[in-house]
């Protein structure tokens, strides 16, 4: 993986659930984003195809299974949801 791509991935707080999902460590884990002062956190279900995402203050503000999604970071960026999910 590219450094600028994981970089991206690290600023914008991209995290992929486990398959069984562990909801203590799943808030665990965005707690820990929230501290870090993580400014949004997609939170991406494979199983039901989905992404979450969260401002800085841990407020879902979308939960997406289509379109793009554009990390408020970063202008200009954007990723298909559909090119997430193997096809």
């Amino acid at each position: 993986m590219l450094k600028a791509h994981r970089t991206l991935r690290e600023e914008a707080g991209m995290a992929t659930t486990p398959k069984v999902i562990n909801y203590a460590e799943r808030s665990d884990k965005i707690k820990d984003c929230e501290g870090l002062g993580v400014p949004e956190v997609w939170v991406v279900s494979p199983e039901a195809q989905t992404v979450e995402v969260m401002d800085g203050g841990l407020r879902t503000t979308a939960l997406l299974r289509e379109g793009q999604l554009k990390p408020s970071h970063f202008p200009g960026v954007a990723v298909e949801i559909s090119a997430i999910w193997p096809k």
